[in-house]
Order: structure tokens, then sequence, then C-alpha cells
């Protein structure tokens, strides 16, 4: 796959724990993307080529910058490097933005945005919430924004001004862990009975379309799901996507399964690769055992970045799938949960 090169242009520590990184590209260059989607940042540690997907923070056509926000952490090869070697001046290579978690802003459309994020998870949050505040005058954004403590707030500073700028259309509940008796705000652990007690809060307006929007770590997406479903949002209203740790390049072999070993073909933009998959092993795994540029980060199926089209032959996914009714009929796979089950199986990751 083709990259881009970035500039890093400015370095903000943005919390305790996260620092956001600012990029542009050429001068008669524009990256087009929608607010929601990720670049998939790619760098060389020691001879091994890593690949990463990072959500966008900013917005197109209302900043001038691409952003991310990398957060630190023990054993984070890349975002760890990323933090460490990543100054005003340096430059890094990218893959073009993409993702499904995204949203297309309408100037007719009224509809009222629930987001919901933890941690690095409102960097897609603050995209989507800039945009639709900016190119959507019609309908209203709500944030529920849980993190550990004060101080990890990311984008708290941009966050209350966008509150001041567009009082009558954003509001914000900010829910922290960890806080101090001076805090005035939600506190406690994440749990379906709070979030439910949140979006009371919000005074939902029953006469608007409502949106679900939730970005976070694994565990924090699945509470949420939980209490929408208790809530009796329906399944169609929701979107989600979860930051999971990034795997090793390789996967185990997964015990107890029953599938031989096939030769299977991969259609990248511009090529197509024939791989061998082992017997019990999946077709991410043989695909990064290969040295291809597979875009993949949590390896368990939940984030969704591995998705692709199965344009022939059967595979069978194991686990739980993180895909909607709609992408399965449409014939849509996960290739970390991905086993070929016939042969001549062909994937389509440019269709995604």
């Amino acid at each position: 796959m083709s990259t881009i090169r970035l500039k890093v242009v400015r370095r903000v520590e943005a919390s305790d724990d996260f620092v956001t990184l600012y990029f542009k590209k050429s001068l008669f260059s524009i990256i087009r993307y929608r607010s929601g989607q990720y670049i998939t940042v790619v760098v060389t540690i020691d001879g091994q080529k890593y690949e990463r997907p990072y959500s966008l923070s900013s917005a197109l056509g209302i900043d001038k910058l691409l952003s991310i926000t990398v957060k630190k952490q023990d054993g984070g090869v890349v975002s760890n490097y990323l933090i460490e070697n990543l100054k005003e001046g340096s430059i890094v290579k990218a893959l073009k933005p993409k993702g499904d978690f995204c949203v297309i802003p309408s100037s007719v459309k009224q509809r009222h945005f629930i987001l919901i994020g933890g941690g690095s998870g409102i960097s897609p949050l603050f995209s989507i919430a800039k945009t639709i505040l900016k190119k959507e005058p019609r309908s209203i954004v709500s944030l529920v924004y849980y993190s550990l403590n004060v101080e990890s707030i990311i984008f708290k500073t941009e966050l209350d001004s966008l509150v001041e700028e567009y009082a009558e259309r954003f509001k914000i509940i900010y829910s922290i862990k960890e806080a101090s008796e001076k805090w005035g705000g939600q506190v406690g652990i994440l749990m379906p009975s709070q979030l439910l007690k949140i979006l009371y809060l919000l005074g939902k307006p029953f006469e608007m379309k409502s949106e679900y929007y939730v970005c976070g770590p694994k565990g924090l997406v699945e509470v949420v799901d939980k209490g929408l479903s208790l809530s009796n949002v329906l399944p169609e209203q929701i979107f989600k996507e979860a930051f999971c740790s990034a795997s090793g390049e390789n996967i185990p072999v997964v015990k107890g399964l029953d599938f031989q070993s096939r030769t299977i073909k991969l259609k990248f933009p511009g090529v197509v690769y024939g791989i061998r998959v082992h017997e019990n092993t999946s077709i991410l795994d043989s695909a990064l055992h290969n040295k291809l540029q597979f875009p993949h980060m949590c390896s368990n199926g939940f984030c969704g970045t591995c998705k692709c089209k199965l344009e022939n032959g059967d595979v069978k996914m194991i686990g739980e799938p993180n895909l909607s009714q709609l992408d399965k009929d449409n014939g849509y796979v996960l290739a970390c949960l991905s086993y070929p089950s016939s042969d001549g199986v062909v994937l389509n990751l440019i269709d995604k």
C-alpha cells in the first residue's frame, strides 16, 4: 500500500499520559477524510516494521492540521516510540485515512448526536463534535466523557470553548473515577446503571433522531453497549469503536479447531497476494507472518480494523466479530477471526 509523508509541526502534552501530534502534508496536497476516521502510522523500530491506527482528532475544513493523540503505556512499542522520538520537524509515514466509525454532515438534517467516550477515545468524538456543530446547524451534540481524573481529560480547554460557542447545541457531562472534594461533576466507576442516570440528565429530545457514537477501551464500550440496551436504544442507532492493546506480530495457533491448511488470495490496491494459511491459524496471522501490511490492531474481533470483503470461497469466523448485520449480509469478515473453510478463498482489502 502506498504511504503518505507527514511532517510534525506541533507537539502538545495533552494530559499526564497523552501527547497530541499535529501534522501537515505538502503545501499543494489535501488529505481527504471523514470525521471519526483514523490514519495508520507506519514505523520501523530496530529493523521491525509496525503499523498502528490512530484516530484523527482534527476535522476536515475546520482544522488546518491533521492531529492524533498518542497514549503513553507500559510495553507500548509504537506509541512510546512516537512519543519519545517525534519532535517538531520529524517526518512520519502513514496510510491514507480509513474507517467506518465516521459521520457525513448534512445542512438539512436534524439529529441528536450522543457521543460517549473514555481516555483517548475522545479523539474521533472531538472530530465528530466539531464537524456537526459547524456543518450541521440544525442538530445538537451531547458528549459524555469518562476519565480517570481531571488531569487526564484530553482537550478540556477546547471542549469547554465549544460549549461556550454553541451553548444551545452542545452539552458535556464529565464523569471522573478519582475526584477531589472540589469536583462537582459525576464520580464513580462506569456501570450501566450510572449511564442510565447520565442519559436521563441529558434530557434527550425525543422529537429528534438520536445517534450514539461510542469510543474508548474495550471494557468501556461493552458497558456502554449494555447500558444503551437497557435504555431500549436500537442497535442500528449505535456506532462503536474500541481501542485495544496492539498484539504482537503473530497470534498463537488456536487449539480445539479443525481447519486444514489452504492457499488463499488477498487483494490489496494494485496487487494480489497468494499466501498459505496453515492449519488452525487465522488469516490475519498468516498475512502478518508473510510480512504483508494488513491493517490490524486488537486481533480479537472488536476494533474492526481488519475488515475485508469475501469475494470467493468460504471462511468461518469464530468468536464474536464486531460487524453489523448489514456488513455480514454484504460479505464482510474480520480477518483476525477468520479461517478458510474451502478452497479458492479471495479476500478484498480495497472494498472495505
